[in-house]
């Protein structure tokens, strides 16, 4: 149970179990306003002698990107906003922010902080209210989502926040829910975005108006392609960064934690409180270690690409559940190849070892080919063989916006760059383990491969110096200047473009 729950189940039990909502209504005083407080006693009353034991399952965190704040690295941030007087959070939660703040400037000022809060559950609303009040803090909660500035205070000087984490992909009603609901923010929508991007927008239009602001989040956003509209709005007002490294939430995807100062004025940013960095370039890299190397760039060198994207290898658990099929059966990718079907050999991520060349095809995984350029006869097979899957198929959205048939590949790349030599390397790793192919393989999705230049007189011996080179020296510039979450390096097309190629190391061409 997470402290907040604790001090509202101790209250309860206090309490004596009461069910009379005047005991808790004078309780919370005027901690929450009187539309919050009745909302949310009609929700729990049956169960109040429960105690409020709603801390959200794992599941539902992660499906809601609520990670709470672990209490060493609440009071850091805290410390941060420790000359305001009055301090929002606009994503609550349990109340582990807020509670630092009033202790953090309670020890340092005779004067209290006002806490102001903000969260869409109103379980956590009530749980931190009694938590603050508990304390002995002065504080008011909100019910409501914390991008709405109808819920803000109109005076506060200071802003504190763990963001909810929760990508765009996969959570497309969400956002688009969100576009209608916020539209002064659509701007800053994109592919590839994140949730906690909307409320790092929200905060920096208010920006001007307060002392600073002290974010909780991953670094990621400090690379991340559908983060550029981020830090284009951020550009001059980062006054700090601090890594803190390891992996501070253990329910959350792997990454580095990271604290966010923002001011309205600051043409340099502190790193690490040691020194001081001006932030500028298509992605930062304040955490840096070595300089940026000298070359070319790959991305000027090769032709980078991700994998065939089938959009449906096979039935997923939450498919398979709506439409009565079988949880992993194979639909574009199978480990059989099926006579009369053009299935080709394919090669995963964990085929890839570093400095490998195939010479002969596998047998261990292959992928139903299809990109519209089948004949009639094979059409007909196709279809035959997929007909049990079309409800699966027509749910893709490059099928729903009438842009392929429902029987193709989602992304199936040029059929030509698979006869061609290329490095293979997957998209995820702790390390480099880019491979050759030389047997003419199709490429899943969850590797990238790279391809000659068209005019190499000699692909295979240029691919193969270029393989060696970035099995010694790709990880180095990507853990510095590339896309990391915690141990894994991304291995994408666009920080593997980046990556600076020695001159003289490829002088066959």
């Amino acid at each position: 149970m997470n402290s907040a729950a604790s001090v509202v189940r101790n209250q309860l039990i206090h309490l004596t179990h009461s069910d009379d909502r005047m005991v808790w209504r004078d309780f919370l005083a005027d901690t929450v306003c009187d539309e919050d407080f009745d909302a949310w006693f009609s929700l729990i009353s049956a169960q109040i002698s429960g105690g409020l034991e709603q801390a959200l399952g794992k599941r539902e965190r992660r499906k809601k990107g609520v990670y709470f704040t672990p209490p060493d690295i609440a009071l850091k941030l805290a410390s941060k906003v420790s000359d305001c007087s009055q301090v929002l959070d606009p994503a609550c939660g349990g109340g582990e922010l807020l509670s630092a703040v009033g202790r953090q400037n309670e020890s340092e000022c005779d004067a209290q902080t006002m806490l102001f809060g903000i969260d869409s559950d109103l379980s956590f609303v009530i749980s931190t209210a009694a938590r603050l009040k508990a304390e002995g803090r002065s504080c008011f909660i909100r019910w409501g989502n914390g991008l709405d500035l109808n819920h803000w205070p109109e005076e506060i000087d200071g802003i504190i926040a763990n963001p909810p984490y929760v990508g765009e992909k996969g959570n497309a009603s969400l956002f688009h829910q969100l576009k209608k609901d916020f539209p002064d923010l659509e701007k800053f929508f994109g592919r590839r975005m994140d949730l906690l991007y909307l409320f790092f927008h929200r905060i920096l239009q208010r920006l001007s108006s307060v002392k600073s602001a002290a974010l909780l989040t991953s670094e990621y956003w400090l690379v991340a392609d559908g983060a550029k509209k981020l830090r284009d709005h951020m550009d001059g007002r980062v006054y700090e960064l601090i890594r803190l490294g390891g992996r501070n939430f253990k329910e959350a995807p792997g990454h580095h934690s990271l604290i966010t100062v923002l001011k309205n004025d600051a043409p340099r940013c502190w790193v690490n409180e040691n020194r001081d960095i001006k932030l500028e370039g298509k992605t930062w890299s304040p955490f840096a270690e070595i300089e940026r190397g000298q070359g070319t760039i790959l991305g000027e060198l090769a032709r980078i690409r991700q994998g065939i994207v089938s959009g449906a290898d096979r039935v997923s658990k939450k498919r398979a559940e709506t439409f009565g099929l079988i949880a992993g059966t194979p639909i574009f990718l199978s480990q059989e190849k099926i006579e009369g079907l053009p299935f080709k050999p394919t090669i995963r991520r964990e085929d890839c070892v570093a400095n490998h060349i195939f010479q002969e095809t596998l047998d261990s995984h292959f992928i139903l080919y299809v990109d519209d350029s089948e004949s009639p006869k094979e059409v007909i097979e196709i279809e035959r063989y997929l007909k049990p899957f079309k409800p699966i198929l027509e749910l893709r959205r490059e099928v729903r916006v009438g842009k392929i048939s429902w029987r193709r590949l989602h992304w199936p790349r040029d059929r030509s760059h698979f006869g061609e030599p290329k490095i293979v390397v997957p998209r995820h790793a702790k390390k480099a383990r880019f491979c050759l192919d030389l047997a003419g393989h199709f490429i899943s999705s969850d590797c990238t491969y790279i391809l000659a230049p068209k005019d190499c007189p000699q692909p295979e011996v240029y691919l193969e110096k270029l393989m060696r080179f970035l099995n010694e020296s790709a990880d180095q510039h990507l853990r510095n200047f590339g896309k990391t979450k915690g141990e894994i390096i991304e291995y994408y097309s666009s920080p593997l473009s980046e990556i600076p190629i020695k001159d003289g190391i490829l002088d066959l061409f």
